[in-house]
């Protein structure tokens, strides 16, 4: 075969170059940082005040830019590699049940809109900005497609930006003038914390250190685990340092869940174990520690303070929600249609329901959400979308325990660590309804599933 003969039977991929006589694959290689990891990773590290950079006088955001760019960088990728629309398709159709769940809830999310296509004409900057939240499922999809493949890049990266986030938690309250005189992004100084998110990504910080700790502590360098161990250090100071009870409970959930799975039975494959495991008495006694810790810190003693009846802010709060939340639940169950299929996008359920008084206050204005992600999703899909989401957050947070069981790289932990900690800040405050916590969310459940996907077909996985 001639030189010319052969290029013209090769085709391109992201990755080089495949003879056509091979079995096209079904979904594209890994690549080393797609553009949506990048994505993941600037939201994660800037929270809400990143979320807000924008195009002038348009109203799309750096998330909103990004996940469309993701969007087509993954069909050029399908298209270079040979997937087309069946072999795309059947891959969707052995995905883990977390992604297909996803799939769902997107395609009703499309039904609904169509159902309420008036509303959309009347106020479509309205309807779309209540739509935005589950759009960014298509998250999952992309990063289920066009995964993050495991390299020290990478790996690097996700400790870098975790690395500055932590840095501007603790150094921006030093800064000259700040938050007062520094520039403004949609109502947030630049550097100003959200407490419930930035507490939860400090509190995964943690949990990633202590992950790579455990599985890889025979193998790290001195200098790398003394980093480690710092890196760990400082996120846990400032995660006592926090206000938001949410954040700190996500904080914990992210930190319980590696502890558990270091705990469990060793994962074993073709015959090999693939990680160490933590004694349950170092477990228990670790938990213990943990929460003698926290418990001093200011979330902590206003957590006690609610559990305990006292009155004071805390105890404020946690009324202000239990009387909005029945509120907005006996609206939307007071009319068959609304059970059924929700309010739909464009109408605002927080004030017909009579509850903004208690969500809104002194502190936050026009709130659309009930600060509760399932409650909101009620009331927007009907009974129908809720339970969907619900199986979402309990299938995600399954997988995200199955994957963390094991030895994994940098990338695929985060990802374990965003499924399970999100939805418990997201229980109760807006953070799955913003780009900024939803588009991480649903990019960790497609990169899980596409892990799992990738160990059941014994498909090539390419490390770079």
């Amino acid at each position: 075969m001639t030189g010319t003969e052969a290029s013209r039977r090769a085709i391109r991929t992201p990755l080089g170059e495949h003879d056509t006589d091979l079995p096209r694959p079904e979904l594209p290689h890994p690549v080393r940082v797609p553009i949506l990891l990048v994505a993941v990773l600037y939201l994660t590290a800037t929270g809400r005040w990143g979320s807000y950079v924008s195009l002038p006088g348009l109203p799309l955001f750096i998330a909103d830019v990004l996940l469309a760019s993701a969007v087509g960088t993954m069909l050029l990728a399908m298209r270079r590699s040979g997937v087309g629309l069946r072999s795309f398709l059947r891959a969707l159709s052995r995905a883990h049940l977390a992604l297909l769940l996803c799939l769902t809830l997107l395609a009703w999310t499309a039904v609904r809109g169509l159902l309420g296509l008036q509303d959309f004409i009347g106020t479509p900057l309205t309807a779309l900005r209540d739509l935005a939240p589950y759009g960014y499922l298509v998250a999952a999809v992309v990063s289920f497609t066009l995964p993050a493949a495991a390299s020290r890049l990478a790996s690097g990266l996700v400790y870098g930006a975790l690395s500055l986030h932590v840095v501007w938690v603790l150094g921006a309250p030093h800064l000259p003038g700040w938050p007062v005189s520094w520039p403004v992004l949609g109502g947030a100084a630049i550097f100003n914390a959200r407490p419930d998110f930035d507490a939860t990504v400090l509190g995964i910080a943690v949990a990633l250190a202590l992950h790579r700790l455990l599985v890889g502590w025979r193998d790290l360098r001195a200098g790398w685990m003394a980093a480690l161990v710092l890196f760990a250090g400082l996120n846990a100071y400032a995660l006592t340092l926090t206000p938001s009870r949410a954040g700190l409970l996500a904080g914990l959930a992210a930190v319980g869940v590696v502890l558990v799975a270091r705990a469990s039975p060793l994962a074993v494959r073709a015959g090999q174990a693939v990680g160490p495991v933590v004694p349950r008495r170092v477990l228990i006694a670790g938990l213990v520690l943990l929460l003698a810790v926290v418990s001093l810190s200011p979330a902590g003693q206003r957590a006690i303070e609610a559990f305990r009846g006292e009155q004071g802010l805390a105890l404020g709060t946690v009324q202000a929600r239990e009387a909005a939340w029945s509120g907005v639940f006996e609206y939307v169950t007071a009319d068959a249609a609304r059970t059924a299929v929700g309010v739909g996008f464009g109408p605002d359920f927080i004030l017909d329901s009579g509850t903004s008084d208690a969500l809104e206050g002194t502190q936050y204005e026009n709130v659309r959400s009930p600060h509760n992600y399932l409650l909101g999703t009620l009331a927007r899909l009907g009974v129908g979308g809720a339970l969907l989401a619900m199986l979402i957050v309990c299938a995600g947070a399954a997988l995200a325990l199955g994957r963390l069981r094991r030895p994994v790289d940098e990338v695929t932990a985060l990802a374990g660590l965003l499924v399970v900690s999100l939805p418990v800040t997201a229980s109760l405050g807006v953070i799955l309804e913003s780009p900024f916590g939803a588009v991480p969310y649903f990019w960790a459940v497609g990169h899980l599933a596409r892990g799992a996907w990738d160990e059941r077909t014994e498909a090539p996985v390419v490390r770079v």
